[in-house]
């Protein structure tokens, strides 16, 4: 790649930037940018005038003052810089995006990249956990890591069946900018520990709250008829919930198939779980209505 002397501080145009591929992410294509001038991300973003100086966080909360201020340097438009990026998207919707590193990768993309010498590049799409399919190329996304238990559960068509389904619902919803909160309140209630002992449910849903021992409690994710057969092949995680301030992006693979598999039971549950969830103030009045209509009356 030709190397170009970094021009002084200034406002305007850069004298020269490489193409976007299609779907790449803001902080990708600022990267191979500055590499050109053989410098930081983080200089060449002070040197158009951006204010915030990290790409990793310009890819969630790019304002739109240095969202103008990159479309002037990039020699493109803030409605295509937005899109390159996960700016405007709710705190609900940034749970299922990854922070630093990408989820997944499309191998047909990486090896096309690889021979052009653009191994830098990275993609939207490989940085969201319900993802499926690659946006670019039309393939199939592949998981950057996964060990030999997810690659058995995975291979099971029930659980796979489940997990995929839920997924693609909720990456349509999430491209097209649809609430997607009910759905990680329904996900976290699952996660909860409920108790399964009738007398001790009845007296929580009458205090409204969870009870003082709830960690000795299995979680309902795993309470549930749907996530049997995944409790016995992933054994370690058969009492695991997701921490409160940790998004779905950061969860254990394992835990992600867990909800999944467990929000397509808690669809089919009818009225009466969700009532014992709200009660206990694990979701919201409206979530249930929500939910089913992202799951079950779109298209």
């Amino acid at each position: 790649m030709r190397r170009l002397p970094l021009p002084p501080r200034r406002l305007g145009p850069l004298p020269e930037i490489p193409w976007p591929e299609t779907d790449e992410i803001l902080s990708s294509w600022v990267a191979r940018s500055a590499a050109m001038y053989r410098t930081r991300p983080e200089v060449l973003l002070e040197q158009v005038g951006v204010i915030e100086h990290s790409p990793i966080i310009l890819d969630r909360q790019a304002t739109p003052a240095d969202l103008e201020s990159l479309a002037i340097a990039m020699h493109s438009s803030p409605q295509a810089i937005r899109q390159m990026s996960f700016a405007g998207q709710s705190h609900e919707a940034l749970e299922f995006v990854a922070h630093r590193s990408p989820i997944w990768t499309c191998h047909r993309c990486a090896t096309e990249f690889a021979c052009r010498g653009l191994v830098q590049v990275r993609l939207r799409q490989w940085f969201v956990a319900v993802a499926s399919w690659c946006r670019r190329c039309g393939g199939p996304l592949s998981r950057t890591r996964a060990g030999r238990t997810i690659r058995e559960i995975l291979a099971r068509g029930d659980l796979c069946e489940r997990h995929t389904f839920v997924s693609e619902r909720l990456a349509r919803a999430f491209d097209h900018e649809r609430p997607v909160g009910a759905v990680t309140h329904a996900m976290r209630a699952l996660a909860a520990p409920v108790p399964r002992d009738k007398k001790a449910l009845y007296v929580a849903r009458n205090r409204g709250r969870l009870p003082d021992w709830a960690d000795r409690t299995p979680p309902l994710l795993w309470q549930l008829v749907g996530t049997s057969q995944l409790r016995g092949q992933a054994y370690e995680y058969r009492s695991w919930r997701p921490p409160a301030n940790r998004p779905y992006a950061a969860w254990p693979y394992v835990g992600q198939i867990a909800a999944t598999t467990g929000l397509t039971v808690l669809i089919e549950a009818g009225m009466a779980m969700w009532s014992i969830l709200r009660d206990l103030g694990l979701v919201e009045p409206d979530d249930e209505l929500v939910v089913r209509n992202i799951f079950v009356t779109s298209g």
